[in-house]
């Protein structure tokens, strides 16, 4: 189970090494990549979703003949304060 994690961050250092590199978006197919790894047969995912009244996901996991909604991702730059969304940061 080690080994996805460890492909993943090495592919997140390959990537932030980038000049080109953004500090979010850059790094998402590293995370796409590892989501295809780990995720079970019976559950999908589709990057960049439709609009929520919470907002857009920036990845959405689903699952059944309907691919009912359940969970979503929100993908942020490393070192970025996640209780922002939350309404928790600074």
């Amino acid at each position: 189970m080690l080994a996805p994690l460890q492909t993943y961050l090495s592919r997140l250092s390959q990537l932030r090494q980038n000049p080109q590199a953004t500090g979010e978006l850059s790094l998402r197919p590293a995370l796409d990549e590892l989501f295809q790894i780990l995720k079970p047969a019976q559950v999908d995912f589709v990057g960049e979703g439709k609009q929520l009244a919470i907002g857009r996901p920036d990845f959405t996991f689903t699952r059944g003949v309907y691919n009912d909604p359940i969970g979503y991702v929100e993908a942020e730059k490393i070192a970025a304060d996640l209780g922002v969304n939350c309404g928790k940061g600074n």
